[in-house]
Parts: C-alpha cells; structure tokens; sequence
C-alpha cells in the first residue's frame, strides 16, 4: 500500500468518527437546550387559614420544592403534598429543577396567594360571579350593575353612553385585589394616621356576588408618602395595605366622569355625503347655511353642497367640506361637564350659551341635519383654549378640543370653491362674452371629437376655444367681502349648459389686483383681476379672427 493510499484512509476515518460524534452529540445539545430555555409554571397553590397557622397545598407531584420566610436566604424543603406554617409572614415557594428553580409562589400573611410577591387582599371575584359594585367617595356615590344580559351599567345614567375602558378598570381595581405590599408594623388601633375613618370611613367601595351571598367592604385612605399608592382595608380585618393607583381612574373618580362625553350621533363614513343642511351663526347671527344641491349640476361647480347664505349657489371648498364632514361624522368631547337633570336654564344662563329670556348668547352655534336626525350644537370659547360644547338632542355639556372644531375659525373663503366655474365642456350648450357694448356668442355642437364651436353659426378653431374654455377656470375666488360697492363692469360672461341652468356672472374693477364678481345677481367675492382681463383679451381675440 503506499503512502497516499495511507493517508486517504486515515483521513477518511477521522471524518466518520467526527461525524459520528457529532450525531451523538447533537440530540444532547438540543435537549440540554430546551432543557435552559424550559418555561416554569407558577405553582397553583392553596392556602387554608386555621387560627395562627396555615396549610399549604396544590405542589405538583414529582418535583422539588422549597420555601423561604420574608425574602429570607435560608431555604427549606416541602416535606410532602403539602406544608403547615406560621401565619404572620411572607412565603416564598420555588420549583427546584437540578440546579435551576423559579421563585414565583407567594403566600401573604392572612393565607392569602401573592403574586411575585405582591399580597392578594381576598381572593379574586370572577366577572360572571360580580352582582354589583357599590362606591362612595369624596365626590358622591355610585353603583355599578351587573346584569343578566351580561352587560354593566351604573345606575342612574339612563340615556347615556358608559365609558366602557373605566367599566374595566373600575371592575379590575375593586375585584382583583393583588395589593402592592402587607403594612407590617402598622399602628392599627390609630387608623385615622393612614386617613381611614373605620366607623365612618369617606372612601370606601363593596362588591357583592354570588347571587349577592357574598361581599366585602374595602376602606381606602390617605396616598403614601411617597405616592406609589392608597393605604387599604379589608373592613373586619385589622391589617393595613398599600394599593396602587390604579384606584385613581375609577374608584376616586367622580360619577359623571363615566358618562362618554359623546354629543352627536355617528355617521356611517360613506353616507357623510347625505347631509342635508348644515348653519353656523357667530353670537346669535347667521354666518353661513350649506344646503345639498338640488340638482345634478351646482350653478358653475359639480360640488354635492352649496352656499344659500351669505351668497346664494356658491360651491363648497372640495377639499374643507370634506374636513367638515370629518368633523361631524363623529364630533365628541373631551369630558363631560354637566348632563340630564343637572343642566338648568340656570346654569345654561351662567355659562353664556343663553340669556334669562333664553335667547342664544352662545359663541358659535351650530345646526345640521341628515335624513335620519337633527344635531342643534352651542358652543362657548374657553381662556384654556379648548370650548364647552352643549348638545341639546344629548342633554350634555362637555369641554371639547379645539382641533376637533377648528372649521368654527374658518373665514369665509375657506367655506367656497376657489374656481368659480367647473363644469366640463360637454356640458355646455353656448358661452357668450360681453364687453363694451361688443358680444362674443359661442354655440357648442356635437360632443367628444365631433365637437365643434361656432360664433354666428360659422366654426372657429376648437383646439383655441378650448384653451379659452380653460381660462374660465383659472378665474379663482381671492377674497370674501361684504362691500357692495364696484367700479365700472370688466367683463359679462353668461353659460348656458345642456340642461337649461343659465349662469351669469358679471366682473367689476376694484383695485390692480381684485375684481368683483357677482353670479346670477348675488356677490360677495373678490377673484384675480388679472385672470379676468386675460379672459377678456382672449375670448375677444379669437371671435375677431
């Protein structure tokens, strides 16, 4: 055999005896592996209080446990299913696996389970098993039913939306008593030093369940010195805990505060487009009413709503009607304020929305209506920026962002269309120009690339005549005004579409950069001055060709 051969054999069984090892050691890595990354399963221990003393069962069986006394470093082993112990401490149970163990399985003085490390004040109260909550504190008092149909209400808000997140967190805070800490130490027969009154206690909530068999009373005091929680008792047990504050957002909040600040009604995003009418009056005068078009075509624009007031048949800003529809589909508030029987003529006097003879005093007003109801809105600016909305079909008063009713601020030209004339060419039946004395009268025939324009019956270049077309559109709206008074006549312009609408608009001189325009009689605009001329100069230009 000669050398090579030699080596090539040698090599070859060092590879099959590194593959080999590598078989064998691969299934052992991936179990030590998934041994590591094993997730441990808090025990579900059980605790029976008898006197000073309490036992502790539920250990699973086959596995390893051990306890420490108040965080304490000395461990001790289970002996058995289960363990008697003292009752004034903390327990700490871990699961022992080799030389791992988890340390998660608390029990509390009392014999209540803890949760890493956390008391239970009692154990939890399921939702299905709650009948009621019934809560007192610094504002009034309350109570949150459960009903058979399985929803919760507090009672005495008929008519009114629930906040359903403080629902939650009310029934969470009151039922899932997982304490932040056990008081040791705690000078029980001085509990006014933790703000707890417990013959007449200020704040203080019970739950009743098991078809109302059962319940206990929690009594809450004074905030810790160092603001982490509340001070708490069970009432009829002379121990002192500290809860977080979570108590905060529900348990010390006032009644109304679970009233959902909602002041209209919710619109289906795509019938926004219904809307039938909307008005806006600044202290008791009329601003503007939008009204839907009554026709497929909207005097010079194919908007779906117009102006009726201050100017009659002005289209609406494409773009700002939309922001406004936004606006309405779902306008809600921020708080509520005031609701049901607590809103008096009184109280509407004292914060301005109307006088003693009930006149409107409001700062803004708003009315609006779609095919299936009517939302009457009056609104008061506040000095913190934001505005008190009252919603008279709600019967509810609340404070409101002012991002929400920012179209509130709108000036007049943001309301319209800045073209004054969108209407496509097909549409058209004649366009005549005046000027002067002088007319320029086009008659459209035909349609799509049979179109022709004639002037006294003869055609003129349609490619030009469109050009011309389109510089009645470049005609924008500049400014709103309430003047009455213009200068000489620029330009008369009068479209006659296929349907027989007639729009007439005629162009007044006001200053170098501003004419004045009125549309079938009514004006209240100034455009651009020079886009006028412009389309004098060419409509005049091409008809004398």
């Amino acid at each position: 055999m000669t050398k090579i051969k030699k080596q090539i054999i040698t090599i070859s069984l060092l590879v099959i005896v590194l593959v080999a090892a590598v078989l064998i050691y691969l299934p052992t890595a991936r179990k030590h592996q998934a041994d590591s990354e094993k997730v441990l399963n808090t025990p579900a221990l059980k605790v029976v209080l008898d006197g000073d003393t309490m036992k502790i069962s539920g250990f699973k069986k086959g596995l390893k446990y051990r306890y420490s006394s108040d965080y304490g470093t000395k461990w001790t082993d289970v002996k058995g299913e289960s363990v008697t112990l003292d009752a004034a401490g903390m327990y700490c149970f871990k699961e022992v696996y080799g030389e791992r163990s988890s340390e998660f399985a608390w029990v509390a003085p009392f014999g209540e389970p803890s949760k890493n490390g956390r008391p239970f004040i009692l154990e939890e109260v399921e939702n299905e098993e709650m009948n009621s909550i019934f809560v007192k504190n610094t504002f009034g008092e309350y109570t949150l039913k459960h009903l058979r149909s399985g929803e919760y209400k507090i009672e005495g808000l008929d008519g009114y939306e629930a906040d359903q997140a403080m629902l939650a967190q009310l029934r969470v805070n009151a039922m899932h008593l997982l304490a932040l800490k056990f008081v040791e130490k705690a000078k029980l027969d001085e509990p006014q030093l933790y703000g707890i009154d417990k013959e007449n206690p200020e704040v203080y909530f019970v739950v009743t369940y098991n078809d109302e068999k059962d319940s206990y009373k929690i009594i809450l005091g004074d905030k810790t010195p160092d603001g982490s929680g509340y001070y708490a008792m069970l009432d009829g047990r002379d121990a002192l805990y500290v809860v977080d504050t979570g108590v905060e957002a529900c348990i010390l909040q006032p009644k109304i505060n679970y009233v959902t600040p909602k002041i209209v009604d919710t619109i289906d995003e795509s019938n926004i487009y219904s809307l039938r009418d909307f008005s806006l009056k600044k202290k008791g005068e009329q601003y503007i009413i939008i009204e839907k078009a009554s026709s497929e075509l909207t005097y010079g624009n194919n908007a779906s709503h117009r102006l009726t007031y201050p100017a009659y048949n002005y289209a609406t800003s494409l773009a700002n009607f939309e922001i406004l529809l936004g606006a309405l589909r779902s306008l809600a508030g921020s708080q509520t304020l005031y609701y049901g029987d607590s809103i008096t003529d009184e109280l509407l006097a004292e914060l301005g929305f109307f006088d003693a003879e009930g006149n409107d005093t409001s700062d803004y007003s708003v009315k609006y209506a779609y095919p299936a109801f009517s939302e009457y809105l009056y609104i008061m600016e506040r000095e913190e920026g934001d505005y008190l909305v009252y919603s008279l079909k709600e019967k509810i008063i609340v404070s409101a962002p002012a991002v929400a009713l920012e179209f509130l601020k709108w000036d007049m030209i943001q309301w319209v269309s800045a073209e004054i004339y969108m209407l496509d060419i097909e549409d058209i039946a004649s366009v005549e120009f005046e000027y002067g004395g002088e007319k320029a009268s086009f008659k459209l025939v035909g349609s799509g690339d049979t179109l022709e324009a004639h002037l006294d019956n003869v055609p003129v270049d349609i490619l030009k005549f469109k050009e011309l077309y389109k510089s009645i559109m470049y005609v924008l709206v500049t400014s709103y005004t309430k003047e009455t008074e213009y200068g000489a006549e620029q330009l008369g312009l009068t479209i006659t579409t296929e349907k027989g609408e007639v729009l007439e608009y005629r162009f007044y001189t006001h200053s170098a950069t501003n004419s004045y325009y009125t549309l079938n009689g009514f004006g209240e605009f100034y455009v651009s001055a020079d886009k006028v001329l412009a389309l004098r100069e060419n409509a005049f230009a091409l008809a004398n060709k």
